[in-house]
């Protein structure tokens, strides 16, 4: 089996966190971007990057977890 996922580090925490607080007793006016700004930037910076500083591949020899469909892409 072959696992994709996002390097740490890339998406940054604030991002999280403002998402988190969006809609909720914590959603603070004063903060400076909001999530629709962040995820801009996030693309923007997505268009420059080369995809290894992006993407961790791993690949094992575990079966996809039971219930959950394989892949065939």
């Amino acid at each position: 089996m072959i696992t994709l996922s996002t390097c740490n580090g890339f998406v940054p925490a604030q991002f999280f966190e403002i998402v988190k607080r969006v809609g909720s007793e914590q959603e603070n006016p004063g903060d400076s971007l909001t999530p629709e700004e962040l995820k801009a930037d996030q693309t923007e910076r997505l268009w420059h990057e080369p995809l290894h500083t992006l993407f961790q591949v791993t690949a094992g020899t575990n079966s996809p977890a039971q219930g959950r469909p394989a892949c065939t892409n």
